[in-house]
């Protein structure tokens, strides 16, 4: 497990990482090709708010992401949830919407997480990485026909073989629990 100061090295790597993808590298989450559409333009507006922010106000943004982060990767999903709903009050990026997402996964709140899985689907339906969350987040909420419908639509794009491993114990356990219940 690595000491704090490792964490709040990572923290800031990844904090430097996020700003810069704002103004234009590119977001966290960036597919191997150029950014989808939706990335440059929910992540423009956030560079909007950020340019009308004061320093201070600046400061204390660097301060609360950091603080989520290390409760995040600290997969203190219950705890971070809350920052990160704060954050997205202030700025909301995908990179973000994708944290609230995950936490909200991770910490049972599977209507919340499901709601900003579509919503960033709805910015950029190309999210392989987010249709295979919501795909779980459907499983998890016993809606089996929404799950295999996300992950044929992943399977489609052809995807490498670590998720189409992956896919393939989801499909599993989705034909499992149907079986089960028919």
């Amino acid at each position: 497990m690595p000491t704090r100061l490792t964490r709040t090295a990572i923290n800031g790597f990844v904090l430097v990482f996020f700003l810069f993808s704002l103004v234009g590298a590119g977001p966290v989450l960036a597919q191997e090709t150029s950014d989808p559409p939706g990335y440059k333009v929910k992540n423009q507006e956030a560079v909007q708010k950020l340019r009308l922010m004061s320093k201070q106000e600046i400061e204390n943004l660097d301060a609360i992401i950091s603080q989520a982060l290390e409760l995040y990767y600290d997969r203190k999903y219950t705890a971070a949830l809350p920052v990160f709903l704060d954050i997205a009050e202030k700025i909301e990026t995908m990179d973000i919407m994708f944290w609230i997402g995950t936490s909200a996964a991770r910490s049972g709140k599977l209507d919340l997480a499901k709601a900003q899985y579509e919503k960033m689907l709805q910015i950029d339906p190309s999210l392989d990485r987010v249709r295979l969350e919501l795909a779980t987040v459907y499983f998890a909420m016993g809606k089996n026909d929404a799950a295999r419908k996300e992950l044929e639509t992943v399977k489609a794009g052809d995807p490498p073989a670590q998720v189409m491993a992956s896919i393939q114990k989801l499909e599993k356990a989705t034909e499992d629990r149907s079986r089960k219940y028919a």
